[in-house]
């Protein structure tokens, strides 16, 4: 089961049916494939690093009011802050690391292409405003 670490940068749904997710992991100088749900991967990585994910979504909710699409510092100590691009609930939502992002270009599709520090690339299916909020947001923890 994967963890996040020092090195993830995002953790990407793909879905492969209707009940079947599995994660595209994006680490510095790696991406692999894990057979878990990006949300899983984001509670378990909550866990080893001493609480739940509902008590990291408490505590970004109490440090910033913030209570839809939060994002949760999975380990303070370590900078491992993530935020998610859709609802948590949604198969769709990708989990990015704010530490390793540099930039994010508008497409003309109203899309947006996130770059992070490596190069690596990503077209996600979110709006400019909406990365940049979320960015944001993220910066607040």
């Amino acid at each position: 089961n994967y963890v996040v670490n020092k090195n993830t940068m995002a953790l990407l749904p793909v879905i492969l049916s209707e009940k079947k997710i599995v994660t595209r992991v994006v680490e510095m100088e790696d991406s692999f494939f894990v057979f878990q749900k990006p949300l899983d991967i984001i509670e378990r990585s909550c866990r080893k690093h001493g609480s739940s994910f509902l008590g990291r979504k408490e505590g970004t909710k109490e440090l910033t009011h913030i209570t839809h699409k939060a994002p949760i510092a999975i380990s303070p100590a370590d900078q491992f802050y993530f935020f998610p691009t859709y609802s948590y609930s949604r198969k769709e939502c990708a989990w990015l690391s704010h530490f390793y992002i540099e930039s994010n270009k508008e497409l003309k599709d109203g899309n947006v292409i996130v770059r992070f520090i490596n190069g690596f690339a990503v077209k996600l299916e979110i709006s400019k405003s909406s990365s940049e909020n979320q960015l944001n947001r993220t910066a607040k923890l």
